[in-house]
């Protein structure tokens, strides 16, 4: 029997005996790397794999005999034969996560260019509200506009910062995983950010320009039970603008707490089968070590 190894996977953790054929193939289909880091068998010094394959020999007969393909050293054999080289790039999730990363960003650049047009649209409104709703809707006006400016700003940069947060995953056995939990926390971190904004920026409108407000708000306050009503009353206008950000601001924090929720229930899951597999592995070592010790007896 020739000589066997463990390598170390992602979250450091032993894994073998193989032998060196096996640990080649595994190179081969994209599971393991050069820099993956081995160690024989009793020994005490880890070494990266591409060192023990590429200067290990064996002599047969004689002769000195290299232990790694002959064909794979041809001049130009990796740029014809470059589907291996792509397998490992998937495997090692770096194309998943590069594309996650540039359609995040491609889709925060999409959603500022949106609401920006929305942004003068709303503008529009102010100033023709304005000939009938006097001075408190263009102060109330005003100052909502700099909020929903400032709430594009919040959710342009939370989706180029996840994008980044994607890029830097580390290496791990699940690839896609990771990335959904990180979308799910991007998801209801811009749900908080829009209801948190509009809601501080309706309630400045309806202070300011109480019944008015309601056309600029409509389309939020629907969602909101009871304020609809409360905006479009002109008694009572400080009171209905206080349940308008309470409201608002309780949602923005339930949406928060449930996509947190699912994202970490992700990654629980997991971890508990990231558990299982290594409890798995470490008893399959137990009982190959047992079947090489009675062997050996």
């Amino acid at each position: 029997m020739g000589d066997q190894y463990y390598y170390a996977d992602s979250e450091k953790n032993p894994q073998g005996p193989y032998d060196k054929l096996q640990l080649e193939a595994m190179v081969d289909e994209g599971k393991i790397g050069q820099e993956t880091l081995v160690i024989k068998e009793g020994g005490n010094d880890w070494m990266p794999l591409g060192k023990l394959l590429n200067d290990r020999s064996e002599r047969v007969s004689g002769r000195k005999i290299p232990t790694t393909n002959p064909v794979s050293s041809l001049p130009g054999f990796q740029k014809i034969f470059f589907m291996g080289s792509v397998i490992r790039f998937i495997s090692e999730g770096l194309l998943f996560s590069r594309v996650f990363a540039i359609v995040i960003r491609v889709q925060a650049v999409i959603l500022a260019m949106a609401a920006i047009v929305g942004w003068f649209k709303v503008w529009r409104m102010i100033i023709d509200m304005s000939e009938f709703g006097g001075s408190g809707i263009v102060i109330g006006g005003i100052i909502f506009q700099i909020l929903f400016f400032v709430g594009i700003y919040m959710v342009t940069h939370v989706q180029w910062i996840r994008a980044s947060h994607i890029t830097s995953l580390p290496s791990s056995d699940f690839i896609v995983i990771p990335i959904f939990s990180l979308c799910l926390r991007m998801i209801g971190e811009i749900y908080a950010c829009i209801t948190f904004i509009f809601g501080v920026g309706g309630c400045i409108l309806i202070l300011f320009s109480g019944r008015e407000a309601g056309q600029l708000i409509s389309f939020f306050a629907s969602e909101l039970p009871g304020v609809g009503d409360l905006v479009g009353n002109g008694d009572g206008t400080f009171f209905a603008a206080m349940i308008f950000l309470i409201s608002s601001a309780t949602f923005a924090f339930f949406v928060l707490v449930v996509f947190y929720l699912f994202a970490e229930a992700i990654l629980v899951l997991v971890d508990i089968a990231r558990n299982i597999r290594a409890i798995r592995n470490s008893y399959d070592q137990q009982v190959k070590a047992e079947s090489n010790r009675t062997g050996s007896e």
